[in-house]
């Protein structure tokens, strides 16, 4: 399990499932303390706030918690002289204490959580896109579906979850992406070994 309280260098909003034994040489990570396995992105939930204006008050918090998040991006960019648009938070979080830091995380959290009422929209306390606010019925109203021999829950209309965060497009293979350009991204042979070795022994 992968999020600030564990690897405090990390440098993502949300916690992930990291897989040992494995390696992603990924943007902004190669010279941080850090688990760099590869993921499975967990997306956490909270009430949506009951108006438009505490609405925005739990997005500006949520922003607040990202420019925290990205001191250790900054410094990669800094290095590498990469612009970004400096603020005091940026400063603060440089110079604060790691266990102040993951506290201050959690205490904006908690507090964006407290914002919530229960309503038929549920407000994304990890996700850096547009799309923090979705409807309710996505996470409550679950099928489940097979893949690769195992059994998962998934929204029942996952068509249009899916249109929500990638486009009408989804089922179109992305050639890149913002983050991670492909020809950035590094599999060492191991890392096939081991699917193989995981799908043989799943399908024995």
């Amino acid at each position: 399990f992968d999020d600030y309280s564990t690897d405090h260098e990390t440098i993502h909003f949300l916690p992930r499932i990291r897989l040992d034994g494995t390696y992603v040489d990924e943007y902004a990570t190669d010279e941080l303390n850090i688990n760099k396995g590869l993921w499975i992105d967990i997306f956490v939930f909270c009430d949506c706030a009951g108006n438009d204006k505490l609405l925005e008050i739990q997005k500006k918090l949520l922003g607040c918690i990202f420019m925290i998040h990205e001191k250790y991006l900054n410094r990669y960019k800094k290095r590498h002289n990469i612009y970004f648009p400096n603020t005091r938070i940026y400063d603060i979080s440089e110079n604060l204490p790691e266990f102040i830091r993951i506290k201050l995380i959690s205490l904006l959290r908690a507090i964006i959580c407290l914002l919530g009422r229960k309503n038929d929209r549920l407000f994304n306390i990890c996700m850096y896109t547009d799309h923090r606010v979705i409807p309710r019925r996505f996470i409550e109203e679950l099928d489940e579906h097979i893949f690769e021999t195992r059994t998962f829950k998934i929204p029942k209309d996952y068509d249009s979850y899916l249109k929500l965060y990638y486009g009408n497009n989804y089922m179109t293979p992305m050639v890149s992406h913002s983050h991670f350009p492909l020809d950035t991204v590094v599999f060492p042979e191991e890392i096939f070994e081991k699917i193989n070795e995981f799908t043989e022994k799943e399908l024995a």
